[in-house]
């Protein structure tokens, strides 16, 4: 028979939180860091290659590479990287109103050299398109790793305050 969660103490969980990897906050920054390779491709196949792409791109991977390197931290309960994937989603904000934005607004970004755009299609329509799914794709992504840094705070602080007030190191 389960009991659920009334029965316990919460000296119970955070002592199983030790043993236990953190989960929520694995799986929210995973789903994130898909979401931005997802967008990652999509804008890629959407803008004009320019030298304002590569830089684009070195930013794109750089966020790829810490932001799994925090996830996996965040697992652990680390309170370090869990601002770090806080951080991550507020740059997904800051971003949400750039690429996307200029996409949708059809801007001169918008490569009039793809061969899978629709014949029947214009470049403004074709931006738009592409702009609303570039910006979803991106606030799922923030929203991911905001709720993944903020989950993983408040266990670690939950954590860490249960360790100091039981006299135990990590």
């Amino acid at each position: 028979m389960k009991r659920d969660k009334q029965h316990y103490s919460d000296d119970f969980y955070c002592e199983m939180m030790r043993y236990q990897p953190n989960k929520l906050s694995y799986n929210l920054g995973l789903l994130a860091i898909v979401f931005d390779v997802a967008f990652l491709f999509i804008a890629l196949n959407t803008i004009a290659a320019t030298s304002i792409v590569m830089v684009k791109i070195l930013g794109n991977i750089l966020i790829l590479l810490i932001g799994f390197l925090a996830v996996e931290k965040v697992k652990s309960y680390s309170k370090k990287f869990s601002l770090v994937l806080i951080a991550f989603g507020v740059i997904c904000v800051a971003r949400l109103f750039y690429v996307p934005l200029q996409v949708f607004l059809g801007t001169d970004i918008i490569s009039t050299t793809l061969p899978w755009m629709p014949k029947n299609m214009t470049i403004a329509e074709y931006g738009r398109q592409r702009g609303i799914i570039l910006f979803v794709l991106l606030g799922i992504s923030a929203a991911s790793f905001l709720a993944a840094g903020i989950v993983g705070y408040i266990k670690s602080v939950k954590l860490e305050k249960f360790l100091q007030k039981t006299n135990v190191t990590r």
